[in-house]
């Protein structure tokens, strides 16, 4: 580490460009708690044990910018931007372009307790795949705007697909864990292809405020494999 940059040493002194670098368990590929002014382009990380992205800090990180990267096989999330509600840790000035999530456990991508995120032309897709055996620890699967983000918190151009449970988009609120997302714009994206198999709800939620915009989206071939909730388009329960 040389302030800049993070450089890797191979056994057969190889280019690292052209290696895959492995741990045996950890928990992310990269933790971003506290952490700020960083720009992260081009990184694949893959079968962490939690968030292969984690935003989920004890200290808030600021002007995060990633560009291109990719986020699977996760035991939970793959952009995981959650945080502890009390006191908050508020996160600012993160920004998400062309990222993709695929094949993780929960949501590719959820974003709370934070304001001036920015979320580009993400692409997430086998969200939650297993949930039909068993893996229930999560109702959602695809983009969450969580608990406490407190905006302006923008997603454009998002594509969403053959996911596997609830919440291919959601605007997410549960009163009493943080305060109600406010200023969330969800524009220009398309979700297609979900199959929800528990989630109490419909596959795109809208919990935030009365400053949350909905606009220019299409939303098609939603089915149901649960036998106890019907497959709703749009739920606005909040």
């Amino acid at each position: 580490w040389d302030s800049t940059y993070t450089y890797v040493w191979t056994t057969d002194s190889g280019n690292p460009n052209s290696e895959l670098i492995e741990e045996p368990i950890f928990n992310n590929a990269i933790d971003f708690n506290g952490q700020a002014y960083i720009t992260v382009n081009n990184i694949a990380g893959k079968r962490t044990k939690n968030g292969v992205f984690n935003f989920r800090q004890v200290a808030g990180a600021h002007d995060i910018t990633m560009n291109s990267d990719e986020a699977s096989q996760s035991g939970f999330r793959g952009f995981d931007g959650g945080g502890a509600y009390s006191p908050p840790t508020t996160k600012y000035n993160i920004t998400l372009n062309n990222v993709i999530a695929y094949d993780n456990n929960s949501e590719g991508i959820w974003m709370g307790i934070g304001h001036d995120i920015i979320i580009t032309n993400p692409t997430v897709y086998n969200g939650h795949k297993d949930a039909s055996k068993g893996y229930t620890n999560v109702d959602f699967c695809g983009i969450i705007v969580g608990n406490g983000a407190t905006g302006p918190i923008t997603v454009t151009g998002a594509y969403v697909h053959d996911c596997y449970d609830g919440g291919l988009i959601a605007v997410e609120w549960e009163s009493g864990a943080a305060a109600q997302p406010t200023q969330t714009t969800i524009q220009n994206s398309h979700f297609v292809d979900n199959q929800p198999h528990f989630a109490a709800g419909g596959n795109v939620w809208l919990n935030g405020d009365s400053t949350c915009v909905f606009r220019n989206n299409i939303v098609e071939e939603q089915a149901s494999a649960c036998a106890t909730h019907a497959p709703n388009v749009i739920s606005t329960s909040a």
